[in-house]
């Protein structure tokens, strides 16, 4: 999947370099929750197929958390805004199982 396509077609405001920075953080962030024991250098460098839809959500997400979307309470009278720190909704991250240590098959 073409994701700066995919971008430049939903979100055409967006920059070529701001889409590279979204998709690049995108993927940083689904191999720290895949991985979050391996190096990176050990890491595979492309995202599994079945996990294509998972890098549009995240930068859809990315988007909507940058401005006021990631309210979690607000006050009228004396403006009072508290946003939510989570860089991802927990929903999106539980999409992911996370891999741990390794599995050896020995022959004798």
């Amino acid at each position: 999947m073409d994701y700066r396509q995919y971008i430049g077609k939903k979100y055409p405001y967006i920059s070529d370099t701001d889409a590279e920075v979204l998709i690049g953080k995108s993927k940083e962030m689904f191999f720290n929750i895949k991985y979050p024991y391996r190096k990176p250098e050990l890491r595979p460098t492309e995202v599994p197929e079945n996990y294509k839809y998972w890098i549009t959500s995240c930068i859809d997400e990315i988007i909507a958390r940058d401005g006021t979307a990631n309210a979690i309470s607000y006050s009228e009278n004396g403006i009072s805004f508290n946003f939510d720190r989570s860089d991802l909704s927990l929903g999106l991250v539980n999409q992911i199982v996370p891999e741990a240590g390794s599995c050896r098959w020995w022959t004798l």
